[in-house]
This record gives C-alpha cells, structure tokens and sequence, in this order.
C-alpha cells in the first residue's frame, strides 16, 4: 500500500531539484532512442510472457528515455534519481518474493518465540507456528514476514537522503540497521498477537491482527490498526 506514495514523493524530489534544473537548458539526445527500443523490449518481453513484474520494469525506462529526447542528458542527470526511485512502487516477482520472506519469516517467528518463552510454557510446533499454552495456534504467514514493511521503511529512508546532507558512512548505517530492527519490531508485534490469543482467545488475537473496525460518521466503515 506504501507504493501509492512513491509519485508524489518522486514529484518532490524533482521539486527539490528545480534549482538545478534550472541551470540547464534543454538538448534533445537522440541517446533517447536505443533506450527507448530497450524499454519496449522489456514491456514486450513482459506482455508476451505474462509477467506483470517484467512488463512494469519498461515504465521508468520510458520516462528516461523521453526525457532524453525532450530534454537532454544533463536534464535527465538530474531528473535520473526520482527516476529510477519510482522502481520501489514495482511489485516484486513472488520466485524472489517467496525466498527472500521465508528466512525473514522465521527469524520473526524466533523473535516472537524469545518473547514469549519467558512468561509463558508455548511450544515450537515448526518454523512458522507456536502453540500458546491455551492451545491457541499462533501461524506466522508469509504476510507477516515483515519485508513489506522493511521495502516500505527502505522507500522512506532513501526520500529521506535527499533532504539532509550526511557522510556516506551514516547513510549506509539505516540501510544495514533496517533489516534487524524490522525483524525485531514483527517479532514484538506477532508476540503481541499471541499474548491476545492467549488472554483473551482466537477473536481477540484476529483482532490484533487485523485491526478493529469501526462504524464513524461521514467516514463509514474504518479499520483501526491495532498492533
């Protein structure tokens, strides 16, 4: 849902940069073109072989390269980071999806058990499932892994970049930092859910999970994020 978010903030990167832009003034390339034959060939092979990932990998390609042909190559040095940010709105092909969340999956599984195994007697089931002490069966699903949130707090942090001036040294230590903190910050919330299932049942736990929803006026029906 976070990719909603990635044009506008790209429409703002390019506003910080107007400065810049300004500076130069527009010399259509023709380097434009082998680009964008490039990147109707990466849609095509996309269209031709169903995969929607392959086809939308075309998409930042095309507006490069026509901002070659409109604009240049110093223009579209500018213009090339929010650019090419907008490839963290992509959807991910579920081969890479799938490997990538697995491991994380159950490393915030292991978190939550470490959690948990202090205050209550839970058992292990497997790599992916506790059993609380009132037989309440916490399943940690693949949508649970956290690396959608890591993608989307990865999305923030590089947005963030562009407003400050910093080392290199420190804009590397949020990127390597991401992973940890989002595995650890999942393990709380999935332990959070086991502990609702296990005071107060399955319906209080699906709760937790899914948020609560509520009737407002004007607004209709909202969900309220619980965990």
């Amino acid at each position: 849902s976070y990719a909603y978010l990635v044009p506008p903030l790209a429409l703002v990167i390019i506003w910080m940069r107007r400065e810049r832009l300004l500076q130069h003034t527009a010399k259509p390339s023709w380097w434009g073109i082998p680009l964008f034959l490039l990147a109707l060939g990466v849609h095509l092979l996309g269209h031709w072989g169903y995969s929607s990932w392959v086809s939308s990998m075309a998409f930042p390609l095309f507006l490069i390269a026509g901002s070659l042909l409109l604009w240049g190559t110093k223009i579209t040095g500018v213009l090339l980071y929010p650019l090419l940010f907008l490839y963290l709105m992509m959807p991910m092909p579920s081969v890479v999806f799938d490997e990538v969340t697995n491991p994380i999956q159950v490393w915030s599984t292991d978190v939550a058990e470490a959690m948990l195994r202090p205050f209550y007697n839970i058992l292990r089931e497997n790599q992916a499932t506790i059993i609380m002490p009132s037989g309440y069966h916490l399943l940690v699903g693949v949508e649970c892994s956290g690396f959608k949130v890591t993608i989307a707090l990865l999305t923030f942090i590089l947005f963030f970049y562009t407003l400050v001036e910093m080392p290199l040294w420190k804009k590397l230590i949020l990127p390597a930092a991401l992973l940890p903190i989002a595995i650890i910050s999942n393990g709380l919330r999935i332990a959070l859910i086991g502990v609702a299932g296990q005071e107060y049942g399955s319906e209080a736990a699906k709760i937790a999970h899914e948020g609560y929803e509520a009737t407002l006026p004007l607004l209709g029906t909202v969900n309220i994020p619980t965990t």
